[in-house]
């Protein structure tokens, strides 16, 4: 039982949960007090002791379900060794040896070989060093070699069927044995390739089933990217030493400042506002960016945000009252929000300029979403570049490839120069980078 909590560990491990060498005891120290046949205790046991974060309890359910009730077979196959036993010269002793050694060399198999090789590879390299055990003096092949022996005995020299019916029974449950081993071995592996492959698809690109998926996800990743940059706050708050601080605590130690005192750093937190184009091209991309918006929210002292595809509306007090996707979803059923068709950024910049300036100054960073892509129509550039003036920082994430940017009726040439920064984001990774940049700006 033990090795098996080990590799449920190790399978947490591959799903990117960070287990401490603490957690792996404390779960050890609880385990006799868990009653093993009730499924809810022995599950929220486990996880009480391995999670710490939050965040990572759906990847725990997830493995959970997946290594101890996903994968069918397992006991199967150990009842098929004890039927096989019984019918045959092999004994109780030798079974539990032929497991113990299965579970040993998949212990040491690289990471590489499990991943890479197919049940009967592996169950090939399995007998290869049982041969090589036996040939230098141990017991490895003693299982084979026994069972051979004693039909042969049982059944006189010319019983080879029984024989060979026994041996290759034993071979295919060994092989089923280790396909399951190996399954519950990958499946941390498989969660974390999968959350990779979605952080890194393009936002545009992701089908139904997928979005579905992805919305869990930056809830998931916006906490760790929220958690990070917090500690990182925590730790620059230190400014340089407190001199008379340190000096006036070591008059008790004869003037050795045992000590040692640091000035506090004030650490501003940004406003913020977002404005956020949400016409059909870029949505998708801008609901995931507004939901990553809504998670860190906590690290800005103060959050506006603003919606348009013609005219611009605030959807700040909506943000408040309900999640950002019901959110989102609302805007559409505001009668003053679209007019005409197609996006129009000069209309919503110069709304903005005229109804709410007064959410810039100094400490706001103004963070726009969309594509430039303003139909043939008036860029309102004096209302940007105000905008820029106003504002301590202006950032525009757009998701189109940079080379489309001036293409078609693009205009993002003439926002850029008033922009501290245009940046292709149109993936998840490219947006919680960008978001820890920008407050690595405020930190440093």
């Amino acid at each position: 039982m033990q090795r098996k909590f080990l590799e449920f560990i190790d399978v947490l491990r591959d799903a990117n949960v960070t287990i401490s060498t603490d957690e792996v005891l404390a779960l050890f120290q609880a385990l006799p007090h868990v009653p093993a046949d009730d499924k809810t205790i022995f599950r929220q046991a486990l996880k009480t002791s391995l999670i710490k974060d939050y965040t990572d309890i759906p990847v725990f359910d997830r493995c959970f379900t997946q290594f101890f009730e996903g994968i069918s077979g397992v006991i199967t196959d150990v009842d098929d060794l004890e039927a096989l036993r019984k019918n045959s010269a092999i004994t109780s002793e030798q079974i539990k040896d032929i497991e113990n050694r299965l579970d040993d060399f998949i212990e040491s198999l690289g990471e590489n070989l499990i991943f890479e090789k197919n049940p009967q590879e592996i169950f090939a390299l399995f007998i290869e060093e049982l041969q090589e055990s036996a040939s230098s003096g141990g017991s490895g092949m003693a299982i084979f070699q026994t069972s051979r022996s004693r039909v042969r005995t049982q059944y006189g020299q010319g019983e080879e069927g029984q024989e060979g019916d026994d041996l290759g029974e034993l071979k295919t449950i060994l092989i089923r044995m280790i396909d399951q081993k190996m399954k519950k071995r990958k499946v941390g592996r498989e969660i974390r390739e999968r959350e990779e492959y979605l952080l890194n698809k393009y936002i545009y690109q992701l089908k139904p089933d997928e979005v579905k998926e992805m919305r869990e996800l930056v809830r998931r990743f916006g906490q760790k990217l929220k958690n990070r940059i917090s500690l990182r706050k925590k730790r620059v708050k230190h400014g340089g030493i407190d001199i008379k601080r340190t000096f006036r605590s070591s008059l008790e130690f004869g003037g050795i400042p045992f000590k040692i005192f640091f000035k506090d750093k004030k650490i501003d937190r940004p406003q913020l506002v977002v404005l956020c184009d949400v016409s059909g091209s870029v949505n998708q991309y801008t609901r995931f960016m507004l939901l990553l918006t809504h998670t860190l929210q906590s690290l800005f002292s103060k959050v506006r945000t603003f919606a348009f595809i013609s005219n611009l509306v605030e959807i700040t007090d909506r943000f408040m009252e309900m999640d950002p996707e019901r959110a989102i979803n609302t805007i559409f059923h505001d009668t003053d929000f679209t007019f005409g068709w197609g996006s129009n950024y000069g209309r919503s910049f110069d709304q903005f300029m005229e109804n709410f300036s007064d959410s810039l100054n100094s400490k706001t960073t103004v963070l726009i979403l969309g594509d430039a892509r303003n139909n043939n129509q008036d860029p309102g550039i004096n209302s940007f570049i105000r905008i820029s003036e106003k504002a301590r920082n202006v950032f525009w994430l757009n998701p189109e490839k940079k080379h489309l940017w001036n293409w078609s009726d693009s205009i993002a040439s003439l926002y850029i120069p008033y922009c501290r920064e245009m940046k292709e984001v149109n993936n998840f990774l490219d947006l919680s980078k960008f978001i820890d940049k920008l407050f690595l700006d405020y930190t440093s």
